[in-house]
């Protein structure tokens, strides 16, 4: 998903007609569920502007944030210097959030990883860079220290390797997918029966806020293996649905928040959250989208 957000400044408010055009064309968008659309998103322009009345500057810029991370649309921003309501010198300036799906794989937007980041890549997939990388030994004969290398405090723990199922019979069974984190040729692969044990290490080791980005193609239709990743860890998991390229990201960034991935949003207790409710917390979990 590639949200573009063209952010007011420090000195800037959102028009309040604007805003009601955004709303409309949130509300006109395919698939969306109109009635709770509609009221969502005008409790938090109200909200937004009512922090804006106040001063309350920085409050009412991540409210927007908020707001414009929820559905495609587009609205208006002005500069202003004692009323927030009018334009200094009558500049309007446009603002339109998109949701973007790339139509390839060489189109695919990054996402920027902030604070301490740190990479595991299989040798046969070694897509992620990051502040640290390492490869994990196709030698190895466990898969249970994994994480034994990520230094405590981490915000992000990007993973590359390949997904699939064992065997042919099992390719219509989701559960039986995994992360063949030792190489796709190797026996030893991320499942069911050690997910819980392995991610386990992690809680109240990394960040409080941090994200598991998965980089393994499809891992992320295996409901049960991401949901408890993410509860026995205590992060988010990021987890495509559909395969992803073996194409190397640039340092600090990942690929598998594009809507060309289809991801799903894993959270601790079994639950997920959709991908604009996740981007609306970009600043909680120290992301930027896109880059």
């Amino acid at each position: 998903m590639r949200l573009h957000r063209f952010l007011v400044p420090a000195a800037a408010a959102v028009v309040l007609v604007g805003m009601i055009v955004a709303l409309v064309v949130a509300l006109n968008h395919p698939g969306s569920n109109k009635r709770d659309d509609f009221s969502d998103l005008l409790a938090l322009k109200n909200e937004a502007e009512d922090l804006v009345i106040q001063h309350k500057l920085p409050e009412a810029h991540a409210k927007y944030r908020e707001l414009f991370a929820k559905a495609p649309g587009f609205t208006f921003v002005h500069p202003f210097r004692a009323n927030p309501f009018i334009a200094e010198g009558g500049l309007l300036l446009q603002v339109e959030v998109l949701m973007r799906n790339a139509h390839g794989p060489k189109e695919m937007s990054r996402t920027k990883l902030e604070g301490s980041t740190f990479a595991i890549n299989a040798h046969d997939a070694a897509m992620y860079q990051m502040d640290r990388t390492m490869t994990f030994s196709p030698s190895a004969t466990s898969v249970a220290p994994l994480f034994a290398g990520v230094p405590s405090g981490t915000n992000h723990i990007a993973l590359s390797s390949h997904g699939g199922v064992p065997t042919e019979a099992d390719e219509t069974n989701f559960e039986k997918l995994g992360l063949y984190v030792c190489g796709f040729k190797a026996y030893l692969r991320l499942d069911m029966s050690n997910v819980e044990s392995v991610f386990r290490v992690l809680k109240g080791k990394v960040a409080e806020n941090c994200v598991i980005w998965f980089g393994g193609c499809n891992i992320g239709a295996n409901d049960k293996f991401c949901a408890l990743a993410a509860d026995a860890s205590g992060c988010v998991v990021v987890a495509p649905v559909m395969r992803l390229p073996l194409i190397k990201a640039p340092i600090g960034t990942i690929d598998c928040l594009d809507r060309y991935a289809i991801p799903k949003i894993f959270v601790p207790g079994g639950k997920t959250i959709s991908v604009p409710d996740f981007c609306a917390k970009q600043k909680l979990h120290k992301f930027v989208v896109p880059v």
